[in-house]
């Protein structure tokens, strides 16, 4: 008989479990009815509840993640995941008992327990701040249907952030979201539900500036209510509802939002080091693939027009799956079309080799009956009917279907070695994994194996994005080892950022995609998926027409995932050119200026490797303490430095920006013009427009404008724009992008700036060595961008007011050899031309000059790299903004 009902009185605590590092609560709602709570600090900020109902054995849980990767316990999935998890031990907290209350303390949070309804609630030591809160009497419930539910006080003007992939405003407060991953082609931007993943996480944000993250960590789908469900018996409540398992949350407290996301992050995993081309534009079509024939001719011209004629340069395109269409147009994956495509080696050796395009092909999980290479898994590689004596069939694309189960291990096997003898050996280092949100397997009784500890599908469902991706990674290193894996996934649970880049499905063309689209990015960022994007001009519904087109992909080149992809039902393509001038020019600068900007996009991807922060931020996630941020989910901050306002209204002159804090100056992107914070701009706009500032106290990095082209689109100049308004920091991380972390060569800049009349740049080079292979011979295409040991660096030193009145450098090597320069003065430059950049091949001068036209005070170094296995570097420019009285003198 299923328990019905809630949590009642606490008639025990016990102290912590010496196997697990946890601490039991036994709460008792009846005569025969108690259940048991667990808790787990984990550190200082970071606690898990786990509620199991109708139990009351002290005894820990049984425990089999597919998703932590910091634990203090035993975990079924310990050996799986061997090279990922890390094992540590619980702290103890300091617990202090009275008549209403148990008191558990950290040096950063005090848990409470109420004795009367076992409630908890949590907050901050420093500011006596109420960080999140149960609701009396209803905290933990179980009702007739076995759903789990999880109730929690909303303060007034809560906010919440997250939920994962979700439409509508930023903040999602007065909504309800289903976890439950879906083919959502053509949703809603705005009130569509559910999506393609299922990430139960989400940031709370109350009036008083307390910032908590809640994770409920459970596959089983579910749902979330933020406010819009209403009673007069109890205060306004949120609920976290389950149809299976436990309800167990991890409560990650602040006091900033970065902190926790970082903590989050440590949870969960991190967003992968993706090979650097992953951030690039990102060609794509199902119109191409699906030609009668000689569909890999179609695509080359494609790509060879979009590089040399049009100077757009692609370094990525993802095929979409009619390459694997039979002659009855089934699509069957790892099957060629050989009148499409005779000869798949020589067409991705063709786009790599001569235009430094990688090829994605586009893989499905579902197998047709009618696959021809269906015998080459065994039955119980398939998901099983709840007898538990067939394959599970169902409705898949083009006709009935089974469907793989990634929990096994033996069709994880069988499904690396198709992708290794049909795609990985004809030359292809990236995987696009795509309907693989297991929406066909309608049966949730239906069986997987678990990897030997059978689960429904009901709990499974979402795991099998993650192990597919997982699956796709560790194939292309056993093929490719030296490559830095790439793999795309449509659909993903809590974690799939480990191992993919994600985009968020089959959007529709229309004015309030491009607008939620940018939301939806945000907020997914915040649940760590740094790297995610939207197909730019709509995938699915007609074409966009010129101004939509252009808009989308101004917005779009601030998207980490960047790629325009459609399949529209007009028989039409949506591509950059389209619609022919000055619209193609538009697109083209936008592109460009996403270029010009790589050294930050990729340096900004190795911090979300590193810790997780997103690439790109909502303003609240850096100015949490301004309130007027937290509403605001249609700019965009690229790291901490940039912030972007797109211009996301049909016909629009004009475009409200908000410049967030009143103790920050922001600068104009190109004229760097100075305005205050805490004011809303309207900025005047045309076609061309793309506003953005960057902020004061803060660094920027870019490439060289003329050291960049269609033919090498990665930087080998690097430009710093500083705005020396306080001290700041940036740490720029370049390497080759093509190798694994551990083979590739790599020079790491951290850059210091001091502010103040004399304003000091220190950069901290460290470079080392990569590892000998044969990528230059067996893949050069691969590896297209130049490479120098002398590297030109500028830097841009914003300063309105007035010019230097002198520069200095000063170099040491840190090698081994004690090599110091003293500090010495720079040429001052009169004449613009005599310092720009001369073109590549040709060594340019250091010195220094005053930009009028940009406000900045240039600076043009040669920074040569260390030889040696590992290197440090430094360099410190030193420059004067004294006053100096001309006449006087």
């Amino acid at each position: 008989m299923v328990y019905v009902g809630t949590l009642g009185k606490v008639v025990a605590v016990h102290t912590q479990n010496a196997e697990s590092g946890s601490i039991v609560v036994v709460s008792q709602s009846s005569e025969f009815d108690r259940h048991t709570i667990h808790l787990w600090f984990l550190d200082e900020h970071t606690v898990r509840i786990r509620v199991v109902f109708a139990c009351d054995r002290p005894q820990p849980p049984d425990e089999s993640s597919y998703i932590l990767l910091r634990t203090c316990w035993d975990d079924q999935h310990d050996d799986l995941l061997s090279s990922e998890r890390t094992r540590q031990r619980t702290i103890i907290p300091d617990v202090v008992h009275d008549d209403r209350y148990v008191h558990f303390r950290t040096p950063a949070v005090t848990l409470r327990l109420c004795r009367e309804n076992t409630c908890f609630r949590l907050s901050e030591n420093a500011t006596k701040r109420v960080l999140y809160e149960d609701l009396a009497d209803r905290p933990y419930e179980q009702d007739h249907m076995g759903r789990r539910f999880h109730r929690t006080v909303i303060d007034m003007d809560e906010h919440f952030y997250g939920l994962g992939e979700t439409t509508g405003p930023l903040n999602k407060a007065n909504r309800k979201f289903r976890l439950s991953p879906h083919d959502a082609i053509g949703h809603d931007p705005v009130h569509g539900d559910p999506l393609y993943k299922h990430i139960p996480f989400m940031v709370r944000l109350r009036r008083s500036g307390g910032v908590v993250g809640m994770f409920y960590h459970n596959t089983f789908e579910g749902e979330f209510q933020t406010g819009c469900e209403i009673s007069g018996y109890w205060p306004r409540y949120a609920h976290y509802m389950t149809e299976g398992g436990d309800i167990d949350v991890f409560m990650i407290a602040g006091p900033r939002m970065k902190d926790v996301i970082r903590r989050y992050c440590t949870l969960t995993g991190t967003s992968a080091m993706l090979p650097r081309n992953a951030l690039g534009y990102i060609g794509s079509s199902m119109y191409y693939p699906e030609l009668k024939s000689k569909c890999d001719e179609g695509i080359t011209s494609f790509v060879r027009y979009a590089i040399e004629k049009k100077e757009l340069h692609m370094t990525n395109f993802h095929l979409s799956s009619g390459y694997t269409s039979t002659a009855d147009n089934k699509r069957c994956v790892f099957h060629w079309n050989q009148n499409r495509f005779p000869s798949p080696s020589e067409f991705f050796a063709s786009l790599r080799d001569s235009y430094g395009v990688v090829v994605s092909p586009n893989v499905k999980p579902g197998i047709l009956l009618v696959h021809p290479d269906r015998e080459r898994f065994d039955p119980t590689d398939f998901v099983t009917h709840v007898s538990g004596t067939r394959p599970y069939v169902d409705t898949w694309w083009g006709g009935k279907g089974t469907f793989v189960d990634f929990t096994n291990p033996h069709a994880r096997q069988v499904w690396a070695t198709l992708l290794k003898e049909r795609l990985l050996d004809l030359g292809v280092v990236s995987i696009w994994n795509d309907n693989n949100e297991y929406e066909c397997v309608r049966d949730r009784r239906s069986l997987c194996h678990g990897d030997g500890s059978t689960m429904t599908m009901a709990q499974a469902k979402p795991i099998h994005a993650n192990l597919m991706a997982w699956t796709a990674v560790n194939a292309i290193k056993d093929v490719h080892p030296s490559v830095r894996p790439y793999v795309i996934s449509r659909s993903g649970f809590a974690g799939i950022q480990r191992y993919a880049q994600t985009w968020a499905g089959d959007n529709h063309t229309s004015w309030a995609t491009l607008k939620y689209n940018v939301a939806l990015i945000l907020g997914i960022g915040l649940c760590g998926v740094a790297n995610h994007g939207c197909d730019i001009g709509g995938f699915h519904g007609p074409r966009p027409s010129a101004e939509l087109l252009v808009r989308w992909v101004q917005a779009g080149v601030f998207q980490p995932r960047f790629s325009i992809h459609s399949s529209n039902n007009d028989n039409t393509v949506t591509e950059p050119w389209m619609y022919g001038e000055p619209y193609t020019t538009h697109i083209r600068q936008a592109i460009q200026l996403r270029e010009l900007l790589m050294p930050m996009w990729y340096s900004l991807m190795y911090n979300a490797h590193c810790h997780g922060d997103p690439i790109v931020r909502p303003l609240v996630y850096e100015f949490t303490d301004d309130a007027r941020c937290w509403d605001i989910g249609d700019e965009v901050m690229l790291g901490e430095s940039v912030l972007v306002a797109s211009v996301l209204e049909q016909g629009s002159t004009q475009r409200a920006v908000y410049l967030p804090s009143r103790d920050t100056t922001w600068y104009e992107w190109r004229s760097r013009t100075p305005h205050a914070g805490a004011q809303t701009l309207d900025v005047a706009v045309d076609l061309s427009s793309i506003p953005m500032f960057i902020r004061g106290g803060s660094v920027v990095p870019t490439s060289v404008p003329t050291h960049m082209s269609a033919a090498h689109p990665f930087p080998v100049a690097t430009r710093l724009v500083i705005a020396p308004d306080s001290d700041c920091e940036f740490v720029l991380y370049q390497d080759d992008g093509v190798r694994t972390l551990a083979a590739t060569a790599s020079l790491r800049t951290h850059v210091r700036v001091t502010a103040g009349a004399r304003v000091e740049i220190d950069l901290t080079r460290t470079s080392t060595e990569g590892v000998a292979d044969d990528l230059e011979h067996t893949m050069p295409g691969l590896l297209r961008q130049v490479s120098t040991s002398d590297v030109l660096f500028q830097m841009d030193v914003i300063s309105p007011q007035r010019g230097a009145f002198w520069c200095t450098v000063e170099r040491t090597c840190d090698d081994g050899t004690g090599v110091q320069s003293p500090a010495t003065a720079m040429r001052q430059f009169l004449i613009a031309e005599e310092l720009e950049a001369p073109s590549v091949g040709t060594l340019p001068s250091e010195g220094w000059m005053y930009m009028a036209t940009e406000n900045t005070v240039r600076v043009q170094l040669m920074e040569r790299e260390g030889q040696s296995h590992r290197t440090v570097t430094h360099t410190k420019v030193v420059m004067s903004f004294d006053d100096f009285n001309l006449i006087g003198m």
